[in-house]
């Protein structure tokens, strides 16, 4: 959720700005985003 509303809302609107803090600001986010999955999967599976 946090991928969808803060990344893409801003490619949607076209307010990516350019410079060298940004793939780390999106590095950042995505890799956040993907971390929640994969804990989030690990989780129910353990549970299940």
């Amino acid at each position: 959720m946090l991928l969808l509303i803060d990344v893409v809302s801003k490619y949607v609107r076209r307010q990516r700005l350019s410079g060298p803090e940004i793939p780390l600001y999106y590095g950042l986010n995505t890799s956040f985003t993907l971390g929640s999955v994969v804990f989030g999967r690990l989780c129910l599976w353990l549970a299940w």
